[in-house]
């Protein structure tokens, strides 16, 4: 911030969630380059909707829930998206 301002930082998570048919790599495979086309997508930008917030990071760990895949033969990866806010 500033002396007239303050920052703060507001995380938004985005979840690609699906239930899988066959698990196998291909399926995974795809799932993956849509979670990393959303992150490329909303690196560097502000939001439409409120402007005054700007992209600081993209956070991806772990790149999709081991447990999930196992346990439900479901796909569940989330991008965590750090935006500022100076007011």
């Amino acid at each position: 911030g500033d002396r007239s301002r303050n920052q703060y930082d507001y995380a938004v998570d985005v979840a690609v969630q699906k239930k899988l048919d066959t698990a196998d790599n291909a399926e995974i495979d795809a799932l993956m380059t849509l979670t990393e086309e959303i992150g490329d997508h909303l690196r560097f930008r502000r939001l439409s909707g409120f402007p005054e917030a700007m992209w600081i990071k993209t956070e991806n760990e772990p790149i999709y829930s081991q447990e999930h895949l196992q346990e439900m033969r479901q796909f569940t990866s989330v991008l965590t998206l750090t935006f500022r806010v100076m007011r």
